[in-house]
């Protein structure tokens, strides 16, 4: 947990830094995007208020 803790303090670091939001899509070497991810992912967006008429202004994406 603790690497997860300062990974996500480092993802906020460089959103504050940058003032922008930043989405970080993470696999690991032997991972694949899935269905269930991009469910999940539609789902924390939607969880977020954001649809296709209130969307964010500007988002930076980080794939790992």
């Amino acid at each position: 947990m603790e690497t997860v803790d300062k990974a996500q303090g480092l993802a906020q670091a460089v959103a504050d830094k940058r003032q922008q939001p930043l989405l970080v899509l993470y696999w690991p070497d032997e991972g694949e995007i899935q269905q269930d991810d991009v469910r999940d992912l539609r789902k924390f967006i939607r969880s977020q208020g954001l649809t296709r008429t209130n969307r964010l202004e500007n988002i930076e994406v980080l794939i790992e």
